[in-house]
């Protein structure tokens, strides 16, 4: 009626049609009106477009989006306004989507972490010379509590390659940080105790390699400070006792076979200007 009286020029909206064997497609369907010279109303003029492909695609995408296993959210270039998030980011967050849609993606990093890391993707994304950047954070969830991410930036791009917004991705990896904390802690208590021991204690790998040596090894060699990580016994011993310690430590890789009380003469080096000593060890 609008059109007829002239107030509307054209009217656009999706409709379902059904086909002659009775399935239903989705089209886009455009309504104009063809009027005569002098303005009188003659027909409606339809047009419609088959969208199938264009649905079926926007509902894979949406599932794809509200099913993934990582939060997903898309922010606004500049201010930071968060346009969508999917139901695995509230859940991970405490918050619901209506509350994250009022919010920024500012509002959730944890203040020590805001901004640090915004010179590394902004300006090579908006110019095209990144496509990508990564970092590990720390979000706040509603209740005030931190969570460790591993957010993924990424630029969306019309056709035309006019930036549209950022899309963020969001991996909680919070028991992966408390397990590598676990371990550290572990190897600064078992360094702690390996350094109080008054035995020579050291550990090499299969290739006879040093990974580490307890005070006491390296007061010995009157190398306190030293780190051994690296090194073999042919930077510590003569070269005699040095390849009869490697042969050794072929001989275990080889067998299985631990070798135990074996007494040995060593040389201690000593490069402070104090005479070389003589000492008696057994392995």
């Amino acid at each position: 009626q609008r059109m007829w009286e002239g107030q509307l020029d054209k009217h656009v909206e999706e409709k379902q049609y059904i086909r002659k064997d009775g399935t239903i497609f989705g089209a886009n369907r455009s309504v104009s009106l063809a009027r005569d010279a002098s303005g009188k109303p003659l027909y409606f003029i339809r047009v419609i477009e088959d969208i199938t492909e264009r649905k079926e695609a926007e509902e894979r995408y949406r599932a794809t989006f509200d099913s993934a296993p990582v939060g997903i959210m898309h922010t606004a270039i500049g201010t930071y306004k968060i346009l969508r998030v999917n139901p695995k980011l509230c859940e991970m967050l405490g918050y619901t989507q209506d509350e994250l849609l009022t919010m920024t993606s500012t509002d959730i990093v944890d203040p020590e972490h805001q901004f640090t890391d915004l010179a590394k993707y902004q300006d090579p994304m908006l110019t095209g010379k990144t496509r990508m950047f990564a970092s590990e954070r720390k979000f706040v969830r509603k209740d005030g509590s931190r969570l460790w991410v591993n957010r993924t930036v990424s630029l969306a791009s019309d056709a035309s390659g006019n930036p549209l917004y950022y899309i963020r991705i969001v991996e909680d990896i919070t028991e992966r940080k408390q397990a590598a904390e676990t371990i550290a802690r572990e190897r600064a208590l078992l360094r702690t105790i390996i350094d109080a021991i008054p035995d020579h204690i050291y550990a090499k790998d299969k290739t006879g390699t040093f990974m580490l040596a307890n005070k006491a090894w390296l007061n010995a060699r009157g190398k306190p400070n030293d780190n051994v990580a690296g090194k073999t016994v042919h930077d510590y011993f003569r070269p005699r006792l040095a390849e009869k310690l490697a042969a050794q430590d072929r001989e275990i890789v080889q067998t299985g076979i631990p070798i135990q009380d074996f007494d040995h003469k060593l040389t201690i080096e000593r490069r402070d200007g104090e005479p070389d000593q003589l000492r008696w060890g057994s392995t």
